[in-house]
């Protein structure tokens, strides 16, 4: 099969007898292969809009933790913590094709990358 040519699903016998059973709401359904892949893009694209929705509360708690000064803070029965990541080391190539490739070269090469600080939100432990 020429690898330019992308068939159509309708054109391809397997596909058009494929039934998958699939859970919908709380119901196991069996659909045709064009349902699930329309259900399934019809799925992911809510959940790509309620990752933004996330992405927009996580910021807003982000941004009022950093604004309290406190790395760790609780509400709601959630802990909140602040952390912070060392960036990690890289080789540079230009430097190692400048330098020629020795094991002290490598070591006189390594960088130290750009840092990272996100918010981690998780349940809190239940007091005994």
């Amino acid at each position: 099969m020429n690898a330019a040519i992308v068939p159509d699903w309708q054109s391809v016998l397997e596909l058009i007898e494929y039934r998958g059973e699939v859970t919908v709401g709380s119901k196991k359904r069996t659909l045709t292969f064009g349902e699930i892949v329309t259900q399934y893009k019809d799925l992911d694209a809510q959940i790509e809009a309620l990752e933004t929705r996330k992405k927009d509360f996580k910021a807003s708690i982000q941004a009022a933790v950093l604004m309290s000064g406190r790395e760790k803070v609780s509400a709601e029965g959630y802990r909140m913590t602040m952390i912070k990541k060392a960036g990690t080391k890289k080789i540079v190539p230009e430097k190692l094709l400048k330098h020629g490739v020795s094991a002290e070269v490598i070591a006189a090469c390594t960088e130290i990358g750009k840092g990272s600080e996100y918010l981690d939100i998780r349940a809190e432990k239940a007091k005994e």
